[in-house]
């Protein structure tokens, strides 16, 4: 199940229009991440690793999308997957950013965001930016930064998962 691509059915495009069976709100928090993705298809582990629920929740939840007909699992070649075919554990994705992120492109998104979000003060938080060489050290700077936003600027800590969104994307 790790690989396959998960695909959101017409009836779990329906359910989050009109939400008719009520689903809960791992279901429905899997339908939207589904619903983000229907141009490039993810897999169960690319899910996982986007964190929306732990890998321990994810997989049931997914199975039972899969059961109710709210999601379709498909293979390589676009084969149906079976729900029930024995697959390994799937790792726990770490919190923080892949060692494979491009840190200068990094470093100048997350620049630029601090220069839209600060204004003229700016400066004052992308300055330790520089110091920033490796992925865990830029992972620590953004954590840093969302802390600060949550007092200084709240209204901009969408606009940070966005950013980190896309450094996320940069790594491979």
């Amino acid at each position: 199940m790790e690989s396959s691509r998960l695909f959101l059915t017409s009836k779990g495009q329906m359910e989050l229009v009109q939400n008719v069976h009520r689903l809960n709100l791992k279901k429905r928090s899997v339908l939207l991440l589904l619903k983000n993705n229907q141009q490039n298809p993810i897999s169960f582990f690319e899910a996982v690793k986007r964190g929306v629920l732990p890998a321990a929740e994810m997989r049931p939840v997914v199975e039972e999308l899969v059961k109710e007909e709210f999601v379709r699992l498909e293979g390589e070649g676009g084969a149906a997957v079976s729900i029930t075919q024995p697959v390994a554990a799937v790792p726990v994705p770490v919190p923080g950013f892949d060692e494979s992120i491009n840190l200068s492109e990094a470093r100048y998104l997350l620049n630029d965001f601090c220069l839209n979000t600060f204004k003229t003060q700016a400066a004052r938080y992308a300055q330790p930016l520089a110091g920033c060489k490796t992925a865990e050290t830029l992972y620590a700077f953004v954590k840093d930064l969302r802390e600060k936003l949550v007092t200084a600027s709240p209204s901009s800590i969408e606009k940070l998962d966005m950013v980190i969104q896309e450094i996320k994307d940069s790594a491979n």
